[in-house]
C-alpha cells in the first residue's frame, strides 16, 4: 500500500509555483517513510489535469504519479500487496471524481525501466476538513518490461547474499488455514526453497511448530500450485506491531510442473485477478 502520498501538487492550479514550495517539504515526508517515497505529479502533457468529461466531470487523461522506492524489493513488496488485495487508499487535499483514471510510474534504484500500473477511484471520502481519502483500484502492470527489470536486478543483487541460497522474492499474499479459529496468515518472501509466514497473532498456535509438515495450494491462471514443505524455523511471539510471529517453510521434493508452476509465482507471470488468496495447511 501507498503510504497517503501527498497529492497537492497535482491538483494545484499553479503547478509550477506549488513545486517549488513543496519540495522540500515532500522530501522530509519521504525520508520519514520508508521505504516508498511518492514524487511529485508527472503529467504526460501539461493540461491533462484540466481535462474532463463535460458531463461527468472525470479526469480524460490519466493522472500521472511518479513512486520511488529505496530498493527493487520493496518496489515489489508493496506492488503485490497493493494488487494482492485490489487497490490502494490515498490521500489528497482535493478530491476527484469517481472514475479518474490514476497511472503509477514505480521507479527503484539500478533499474532503467519503470513498472506502470494503472489504477481507477472507486471511492472518494471527506476524512477531515480539507482531508480527502481516495480508494483507487489496482490494475496489474499491462507490459512486461519494468516488471520483468526489477526481478532481473532482485535475482542479480541475491547472488551477493552468502547466507541464502535462492533469491527471495518479496511477494505478499494473503492465506486461510481450513482450521477453527485459525488465524489469518500472510505469504512473503517467496524463494524456490522456500516462504515466510506471518502469522496473524499475538503467539504461534500449538499446531504450529518447528518439523511440523506445511502445504500450500494457489490458483495460477497456469494451473493449481500445491507445494509440501517443513517448518524449519519459527519465531513464537509478537515482537511488534510490524513483527508479528512467523514461521520459515522449506519446501520438499518436487514434480517438474509443480516447479514449472513455482516459477511462474516466482516471475510473477501467472498472478490470478486479485484478490489472492492461498490455502495453507500446518501439521
Amino acid at each position: 500500500m501507498i503510504r497517503s502520498i501527498p497529492l497537492l501538487a497535482t491538483f494545484a492550479g499553479k503547478i509550477g509555483a506549488v513545486e517549488k514550495r513543496v519540495k522540500k517539504r515532500d522530501q522530509a515526508w519521504c525520508d520519514r517513510n520508508t521505504p516508498v517515497c511518492a514524487t511529485r505529479w508527472a503529467p504526460s502533457h501539461r493540461l491533462a489535469v484540466g481535462e474532463k468529461d463535460e458531463q461527468s466531470g472525470v479526469l480524460v487523461t490519466p493522472v500521472r504519479l511518479k513512486v520511488s522506492y529505496k530498493t527493487p524489493e520493496s518496489l515489489l513488496g508493496e506492488l503485490t500487496k497493493s494488487v494482492g488485495r485490489g487497490g490502494v487508499r490515498i490521500e489528497t487535499a482535493k478530491p476527484v471524481p469517481v472514475g479518474t483514471k490514476f497511472i503509477f510510474e514505480l521507479r527503484s534504484p539500478g533499474v532503467r525501466e519503470a513498472v506502470e500500473v494503472h489504477g481507477t477511484v472507486l471511492t472518494v471520502a471527506e476524512t477531515a476538513p480539507g482531508k480527502f481519502a481516495l480508494h483507487i483500484r489496482y490494475e496489474p502492470p499491462n507490459t512486461r518490461q519494468g516488471l520483468d527489470a526489477v526481478i532481473r536486478r532482485i535475482f542479480e543483487t541475491s547472488q551477493y547474499d552468502k547466507h541464502r541460497k535462492a533469491p527471495r522474492i518479496p511477494l505478499h499474499v494473503r492465506a486461510t488455514e481450513d482450521r477453527a479459529e485459525a488465524p489469518g496468515y500472510r505469504l512473503r518472501d517467496i524463494s524456490s526453497g522456500g516462504v515466510g509466514v506471518d502469522i496473524e497473532s499475538d503467539s504461534l498456535p500449538r499446531h504450529i511448530k518447528i518439523g511440523a509438515p506445511f502445504s500450500i495450494s494457489m490458483k495460477l491462471t497456469t494451473g493449481m500450485l500445491s507445494v509440501h514443505g517443513q517448518v524449519v524455523w519459527a519465531v513464537t511471539t509478537r515482537e511488534s506491531d510490524t513483527l508479528p510471529p512467523r514461521v520459515g517453510i522449506a519446501w520438499g521434493e518436487m514434480k517438474p510442473r509443480v516447479r514449472e508452476l513455482l516459477d511462474d509465482l516466482l516471475t510473477l507471470k501467472a498472478l490470478p485477478s486479485p484478490p489472492w488468496i492461498a490455502r495453507l495447511t500446518f501439521g
